[in-house]
């Protein structure tokens, strides 16, 4: 068969530009933001899964699963993450502490309708309020002093109590205070090791869907302790900020573009909760946030004034400028 000069020609034409076409452009690595992980309701996971970081210009890479927030204040103090998340009270004690830790948007507030920190005890227990913890016959009853369970001291559940405690004057050591996860304190409380156990959200929709009869709620901080007021806020490492602070805005505006996601469609939000927490999507909960994350101060500052009356904040010259920011979450 004869090839044709014209066609052999295109086909010389065509090989030629093939082999001298440049190389594809890789796309530009985004900045990365090395995320804590803690496994709550946390709107990260939705920020991740629906792609709300790369749209913003960064991307988050989880690190780690720790017991409590203040484990993720060492790693992001040390200069081994970026961000991560804890209570109100022990960021304040981190900067006290000198670590330049700093919350940019919210990630559990107390709320009307939303009462974030709840408390559980046997169906059988002699324990149904606070004041019944320092009570000599519930003692009696139990053979021993109330076991207590916390995920972590000085952090919020331990703390919120301590506020509970000081409200009725009972002393603090009527209970034996011990430390498990919030994962961990479920079958202990099934298991009737612990007396008490604060769980925060996904894990108190999973209590109620999962062991249904084993648990009465005793009290919990909106109703009996705090009312409406932030718990823990998600934070950076405020040198890291200063010095990136574009990285440092979108990462923020990405979180709130997944907050936004999930109070518009928060069956669409279950699935990325509880693949990174392990929940199953049955027990997740609709869960809400600030308007648009931002800090409150006002909160701040009551934390703040709680934790100096009590002694365990001496620093005078903490601010809470210090404690939050919400100059990322803006889009000017």
């Amino acid at each position: 068969m004869k090839v044709s000069s014209f066609a052999l020609v295109i086909g010389l034409l065509l090989l030629f530009s093939t082999a001298c076409a440049p190389a594809p452009t890789p796309a530009p690595e985004l900045p990365a933001v090395r995320y804590v992980q803690f496994k709550v309701f946390d709107p990260v996971y939705v920020a991740i899964e629906q792609g709300f970081d790369k749209a913003r210009g960064v991307e988050i890479q989880m690190i780690g699963d720790i017991l409590a927030g203040p484990t993720g204040i060492q790693a992001v103090a040390a200069g081994s993450a970026d961000a991560g998340l804890s209570s109100v009270p022990a960021i304040i004690n981190a900067n006290a502490s000198g670590l330049p830790i700093q919350g940019v948007i919210d990630i559990q507030t107390t709320m009307e309708g939303q009462a974030l920190q709840r408390w559980y005890v046997r169906p059988d227990s002699p324990i149904y309020e606070l004041e019944d913890l320092c009570d000599p016959a519930v003692a009696d009853a139990l053979g021993r002093k109330p076991i207590y369970a916390v995920n972590l001291l000085r952090s919020s559940f331990h703390y919120t109590s301590l506020m509970g405690f000081d409200q009725r004057g009972l002393p603090e050591d009527c209970v034996e205070w011990v430390l498990l996860s919030f994962a961990d304190q479920i079958p202990a409380l099934v298991e009737g090791t612990v007396d008490v156990i604060g769980l925060i959200q996904p894990y108190q929709s999973f209590l109620a869907h999962d062991f249904e009869g084993q648990f009465r709620e005793a009290w919990n901080d909106l109703d009996d302790i705090t009312g409406p007021s932030h718990v823990s806020l998600i934070f950076v490492n405020r040198i890291w900020a200063e010095n990136n602070p574009d990285v440092a805005k979108a990462f923020t505006l990405a979180l709130r573009d997944a907050i936004n996601f999930i109070e518009a469609d928060p069956d669409a939000s279950r699935a990325a909760v509880s693949k990174y927490t392990e929940i199953p999507e049955y027990a997740i909960p609709d869960y809400h946030f600030t308007e648009n994350g931002l800090v409150d101060p006002a909160s701040v500052q009551r934390w703040m004034d709680y934790l100096t009356e009590r002694g365990d904040l001496t620093a005078t010259w903490i601010t809470p400028e210090m404690v939050f920011t919400n100059s990322y979450n803006s889009d000017e």
